[in-house]
This record gives structure tokens, sequence and C-alpha cells, in this order.
């Protein structure tokens, strides 16, 4: 909901929202022919005959807390438009496309599972604290639309957050949360209160959960703590186990999709469902000196491990599977590609805004609602690339994977260490031309080729093999250790630098595209020959019309059909390393002895010799198939990693005018 208007809006963007509204006007609206007055029945799936008017069944782990009186309210909810949604929304994103048939399961039965498990949760705590009604009300609620702004196929759009919604730090879905609880408190500030019921998430929460419009406030004010990790340590620590309860190491949302996902992808023994009931029924509510927190009992320890270790295993074979990996790219540049070439990317705070805008409407299509939605914005000749790989990836034709390259485990503490160490020269170069550099980063000046940027890059690799000491480590074990260049660094450090959003990325992908486009050998461009072949073949029936193909070429020579594919790096250091890819933080799971908190933290199976955070080069397998064409691409991409021009994205007088 806009508290301004904008007086010179885009045109193009102003179609599509248009077109937008049209596919997700249906999650905002009121029933047709149904009457009103029924309530959607919402219960767990049994082996019996479902009966009732409207009924929402679904399968779950555990089932919830029937002494809660709350719940069967905040259960209503999943019977709402706008919270059905997610019945539309794959929970593994594109998993069923690219990997496993089988990985169909949706995001709303999710949502209804993780509400049971905290109802679980908060029953366990109420034995040993006691916890007002607004505080049940919110955890639940909290736990039930944990996912509602999830958009289309999930995580995997989360390639081009950047593109749609700015350099937000959270989640996607966290930041709509939080922008929909801002909107409300503006709302209150300039007394528009009235106002609010125009805000879905607020009309459905105080329809169906909320005794009046206090009560919906207080719940409101709780989820901006669960939701924002900053809110709940700095204005209430007391109350941060209550967040713990969805949202930590090991909570109702992840031990609802470990065994969700294990349900439908059938990939190992579980624990029965006692073992976890006795596992939440340990949860104590301690205190550590920097608020309230929840901690499991020790004797549980060697079933998180195996919980945890299995959710690193999914990681491997299914959520980060390469296949899945490319898929995703595909869509996201055909999005990106689509939403280009009708002009909805400008300059300016006010285009900035609405293209925000825009983005938020476009968060409530369902998976198919994208596909329609792109499908249809991409029906003419200027589409043709975004309609190639739309129908690419809708039909399961995936890009050929031509270069994988991961990062040992074993070497994290001795990447970190390096690289530090060489970002420190390279700043410490840049400094000398910092003026002039400066300058050109405003003017968005990143071909590279200016004389000062060549100097220092050539600066830097000159000393890019010199060996580091590691003076002053907090660890003893590194300090003082002299380190040498190791194969991986430029694949750690280029992904350090450009892993964290589309348009670095793509950016690179532009450099790469680039350089296969002039390199020639004598008189022949052979990238340029093989795109011919590309060009052909997206022309289809039309091969013969060459007016229509030679636009297809022109079309394709600013459209890079070589996909980078980074790993977000959660950090710079051995330890957020190694923890991020085991879905762990520091203390983020913790334990008791007997009501008494011990320092153990969870031993997960995982080799030091496994490899992770990967590095995908893909590219069209009718560009594979040609073997020189292959190892152009290759040595080409070896250059441009090796030739290390991306390292002054990492500089911040670069970095800070960098968008």
């Amino acid at each position: 909901m806009a508290l301004t208007a904008n007086t010179n809006p885009n045109p193009n963007l102003v179609e599509l929202t248009r077109i937008l509204e049209r596919h997700t006007s249906i999650w905002f609206s009121d029933p047709v022919l149904f009457d009103p007055s029924v309530d959607t029945e919402v219960k767990k799936r049994t082996s019996g005959q479902v009966s009732g008017e409207c009924v929402v069944c679904y399968n779950n782990l555990l089932s919830g807390e029937s002494s809660l009186s709350s719940l069967k309210d905040v259960r209503k909810l999943a019977g709402r438009p706008l919270f059905y949604r997610l019945n539309y929304i794959r929970q593994l994103s594109t998993t069923h496309l690219a990997v496993d048939l089988d990985g169909t399961h949706n995001r709303l039965s999710h949502c209804l599972g993780t509400l049971d498990i905290a109802s679980r949760f908060v029953s366990a705590i109420q034995k040993q604290i006691s916890l007002d009604d607004i505080e049940v009300k919110a955890v639940l609620v909290y736990a039930f639309i944990h996912d509602c702004f999830h958009g289309p196929m999930g995580h995997s759009l989360d390639l081009v957050k950047d593109v749609l919604w700015g350099p937000v730090e959270e989640r996607v879905d966290k930041h709509l949360l939080l922008k929909e609880i801002d909107t409300l408190r503006l709302l209150k500030k300039h007394g528009r209160e009235a106002d609010r019921a125009k805000i879905p998430l607020w009309k459905e929460i105080r329809s169906c959960v909320a005794k009046n419009d206090k009560e919906c406030e207080q719940i409101f004010e709780h989820l901006a703590y669960f939701a924002d990790y900053s809110d709940v340590e700095v204005h209430d620590p007391y109350k941060a186990f209550l967040r713990e309860i969805v949202d930590s190491d090991l909570d109702a949302d992840r031990l609802d999709y470990i065994w969700r996902d294990h349900v439908y992808l059938t990939m190992s023994v579980l624990p029965d469902a006692a073992e976890i009931e006795d596992l939440i029924c340990s949860v104590k509510v301690l205190e550590n000196g920097r608020g309230r927190h929840l901690y499991y009992d020790l004797v549980h320890k060697d079933l998180v491990d195996s919980l945890l270790s299995k959710r690193v295993k999914y990681y491997s074979n299914f959520y980060e599977h390469p296949l899945k990996t490319v898929a995703d790219e595909m869509l996201s540049h055909a999005l990106y590609y689509a939403l280009e070439t009708v002009g909805a990317f400008g300059h300016g705070s006010d285009h900035e805004k609405e293209l925000g805008e825009f983005a938020d409407r476009f968060a409530y299509l369902t998976d198919d609602g994208l596909i329609q939605f792109l499908a249809e914005i991409t029906s003419n000749d200027d589409q043709i690339v975004a309609s190639s790989l739309l129908k690419d990836f809708r039909t399961n034709r995936p890009f050929a994977i031509i270069e994988k390259r991961g990062l040992h485990r074993q070497d994290f503490g001795h990447l970190t260490r390096r690289i530090a160490s060489q970002q420190a020269k390279l700043d410490g170069i840049v400094q000398e031309e910092k003026d002039l550099i400066r300058m050109l980063a405003r003017q968005k000046r990143y071909d590279f080729d200016h004389t000062v940027y060549r100097e220092v890059i050539e600066k830097f690799n000159s000393r890019i093999y010199e060996p580091t000491i590691c003076e002053n480590d907090p660890d003893p074990l590194w300090n003082n250790k002299r380190l040498e260049h190791i194969p991986d660094e430029d694949t750690y450090h280029i992904q350090l630098i450009c892993g964290d959003g589309f348009r670095k990325k793509f950016r690179l992908e532009k450099m790469l595209w680039e350089k296969l486009l002039t390199f020639r050998e004598g008189e022949v461009h052979p990238f340029v020959d093989a795109l011919n072949r590309v060009a052909m073949s997206m022309a289809g029936s039309r091969k013969g019309d060459e007016e229509f193909v030679l636009r297809i070429k022109r079309l394709l020579e600013k459209s890079p059909l070589i996909f980078i594919t980074l790993s977000w790096i959660p950090g710079s250091s051995e330890e957020e390393l190694t923890n991020h890819k085991r879905g762990l933080s520091r203390g983020g799971i913790r334990f008791h002895d007997n009501g008494t908190p011990v320092k153990q933290q969870p031993e997960l199976t995982v080799r030091s010799s496994d490899e992770d955070y990967f590095l995908l080069l893909s590219a069209p397998s009718i560009l594979q198939r040609v073997p020189s064409i292959l190892k152009l691409i290759q040595e080409t991409f070896e250059g441009l990693l090796s030739g290390r021009a991306w390292a002054l994205w990492g500089v911040k007088a670069i970095d800070e005018t960098w968008d």
C-alpha cells in the first residue's frame, strides 16, 4: 500500500503491473458463489473419508496441541485466499522440474505442519514458565505465516533479489513481511488506523485470530521482533526464545521440512515421531546473560546430530543440486531479459520506488502464475531470448554444465586468511589512485580498459602469489603461520565479492560474452559462427527468414547465454563458511544437562575433503557439443578469473558506487 503517489510513472511498469494484477487479484478477492459464512475446516489427514462442506487436509509429523484454544483460529488462515495461494507454490521450487518428479509438495502444508510443531513447543514451555495469550497467538501466527511472502518458485528467484528489490539484506520473504509491518506502523503514526483494513495480512489476522484491534497490534509487534533478529536482541532479549521456536538452527520450521522433504523424496530412515516429541518435550527456557533461549536436553544430542546431518545431505542431493541450480539460472535470466526488453529497469528514486511496488506485487504470483505471466509478456519477436529460455526451462531441456569448481572444506581456514590478506594488499594499491577511481566508479566505467584500472590490477596480480604470514591471528593454530598460494583462491574470492547479487554476476557474464564475441583466429570469429547455430535453432520454423535470424543474432550479442553461478559466501571467516553449510550459527543450538546449560555443539557427519560453495559455468548444449567452442569458453573464463579485474568490486571506493 503506497503512502505517496508517483507523479511520473513508467508506462512500461504500469502495463506490467496491470498484467500482474490480472494474475494475482484472485488472492485478494472475496468468494463469488461460495457462502462466506462457511468456515474452511482445516485438519490432519486420516485414513478415513474426508467430510465437511469445505475442507483442507494435510499430513504432519506431530499433531497440534489441542489444549491451545488459539490453534484452531490460526489454522483458519489456511482457508483464506491470501494463504491458500501457498498451495500453488512448491516447497522445493524447481526440484520437481530438474531433479526429482516427486518434489512437488507445497508450502501451505509445510506452514500447517510448522504450526502444529510450534504448538507442541509452546505446550512444553508452558509447563515451565507462563506465556500470556498474546505471546502464544503471536508464536502460532508466525509459525503459520513464516512462508507467507514466499514468491513464485520460492528461493529460486532470490537470485534476482537485488534487481527487483534493490540491496536488501534479508531474504525476500522476510523483507516483504517487514515491509508490511512497517506500513502498519506508518499508518498508525499518521493517524490512519482505518486504512489498516486494506493491508491483507492485518485484515486476515484481525478477522481470524485477534479479538480486537489492540490485540492485533500486539501480535504484529511480536511479529516484528520475530522477523527482525536485531529487534529481538536489542528491544527485548528475554523474548528471544519465542522467536527460536520458529526461527533458529533447530526449530518447528526445520523439523517439519526435514521430515516433509524426506516423506516425498524418501532419501533415508528418519527418527520416528515419538523421538521428535521427546526432543521437544525436553526443551527448557534458560538465561545465559544475554536473554532467555531454548535449550535441548543433552541426552538428545545424537538425534539432533542425525537430523542436521540429513539436512546437509538434502542440500547436496536436492536443494543445491547442480541441475536445479542450472534450472534456477535459466528461469532467473528469462525473467531478467523479459523485464529488460520491455523497459522495466530505469534510473532515479521515483523509478526505484515504482519498481519496488511492482516487485511486491510480483511476489504474489504462484509458480504457475509466474510461467503464465512470463509467457504473456514474451510472446513477441523481441522477446525471443527470454521465450527460448522459458520454453527449455519448462520442458526440462537444461543448459549443459561445462565447468564446476568447489571449495574444499579442509581449505576454509587457509582461504579465508589468504584472501583477507590479498584484499588488504589491493586496498593499499587502490589508495594510490583513490580519487580517480572514485570518479570513474561514479561514471559507471566498469569496462576495466582504463589505464588506471589496468595498472592497479597488474600490480595486484604481480603480488598474488606471495606467501602470507598470519600475524596476530587469534587462533594459536594459525598465528604466525606462513600460507602459500593454493588453486582455489580465485574461486573463493570471486564468490566472496560477486556472489551476493545478480547485477555483479551478470556483469561478469557480459564481460565473458564480450571477450568470446571479439575472439578471432585469423579472419575467423569461431564463437560468432557458433552463435549463428544458436540463432538458427531459436528461429525454429522461421529459420528461412533471414531478417528474423539476423534480428536474433543482434539480440544475442547483448544477451549472454553462458551463465556463471556463484555461491553466496556468508562471511569472511572459516567458522562462518563451515557453520553456514551445516545450518548452524554461533551458539545457535544449545543443550542443557538436568537444567544446567552445557557447552556442546552438534557434530555433523561432514567429511573435510568434501566440497562446498560451488562455482558453475553453464551454456546451451548446442554450444557445448562443439569441442573447440567448449575449450574456448573454458579458456576464456579462466582468463577472466585469473585476470582478476573483478577484484576491484571488493574495494570500498568502487563497491559503494557500484549500483
